[in-house]
């Protein structure tokens, strides 16, 4: 069962309701996105949504566009998001944490790369953009790396052509 899975079964046990925010990982600053990430559980956050920043973000308002570009600024890559994840897990082995962002830094990366780094993250990655046909090749190729990895402990996409 993952991660998010058990969290949701165990909200809905307590009859709970499950709060998931969202912040943009190296913004303002990537030293302070794991210390951040560690405060959002501590008042309460059942899922951490972290944004991937992106050069080009269309699909995002302007809050979210200026935290990429912010993060940008400082050098945050998709694999220094990936690596912020691990740095987190080392204290909050618990609290699931999903990726949002674009398909593009995934290409980049490459499918298997980043199926692989995202599975010793222990994340979840929601990718949202319309995609040109080798964007979607490469996010299929994602899907059926990381399902090779096996679903419990490794990397998933899940696609919203927005």
């Amino acid at each position: 069962m993952s991660k998010i899975t058990a969290t949701f079964n165990e909200l809905k046990a307590a009859g709970k309701k499950g709060l998931i925010p969202f912040i943009t990982a190296g913004d303002p600053d990537p030293g302070l996105t794991v210390e951040l990430m560690h405060a959002l559980v501590r008042g309460g956050s059942s899922v951490i949504e972290l944004g991937v920043p992106f050069s080009d973000p269309m699909a995002d308002g302007p809050v979210i566009q200026r935290a990429s570009e912010r993060a940008l600024s400082h050098g945050v890559t998709l694999h220094s998001c990936l690596e912020m994840v691990k740095e987190f897990r080392k204290k909050d082995p618990k609290t699931p944490v999903v990726l949002m962002g674009y398909a593009n830094p995934v290409e980049q990366m490459g499918a298997d790369r980043f199926a692989t780094e995202a599975k010793a993250a222990l994340t979840r990655l929601i990718l949202s953009r319309p995609m040109s046909m080798p964007t979607g090749c490469a996010v299929s190729r994602c899907l059926s790396h990381a399902s090779r990895l096996g679903n419990n402990a490794g990397a998933w996409c899940a696609v919203l052509n927005v």
